[in-house]
């Protein structure tokens, strides 16, 4: 019953995932329609790159954004990198509250709320 549960957190969390990473495309595509439109990194690192020295946040945005996308694309969880999945806490094993933990990680969800704030962040830059 945990792994169907665990399973069903995954399918909402990667929906909503994408929902928020298409809703991002039209925003920057209807702003910035000469972007490139048939690759979503592409179409994120060619508007963010030059607005990286003035907002740096948005690089750990972007990257987070893009792993995210890509590994739900593919039925899977992205690659661990310290600097963009930060912000969610790891399972610590040795924690007096190690048990309670386990039954609550939903990582996926925690991804898809990661998700939302970036793209909330890059919204609201597109919007400055």
């Amino acid at each position: 019953l945990r792994v169907e549960y665990e399973l069903a957190k995954y399918q909402t969390a990667r929906v909503c995932a994408f929902e928020q990473t298409l809703e991002l495309e039209e925003s920057l595509l209807t702003r910035y329609p000469h972007l490139p439109d048939k690759n979503f990194r592409k179409m994120l690192e060619s508007w963010s790159d030059p607005l990286l020295a003035k907002w740096p946040e948005l690089h750990e945005k972007v990257r987070l954004l893009i792993a995210v996308r890509n590994a739900f694309s593919h039925n899977q969880y992205p690659m661990y990198d310290e600097a963009v999945f930060s912000p969610i806490r790891k399972y610590d094993p040795s924690s007096p509250d190690a048990i309670e933990e386990r039954m609550r990680l939903n990582i996926a969800h925690r991804l898809s709320e990661e998700v939302k704030q970036a793209k909330e962040t890059v919204e609201r830059i597109i919007q400055a």
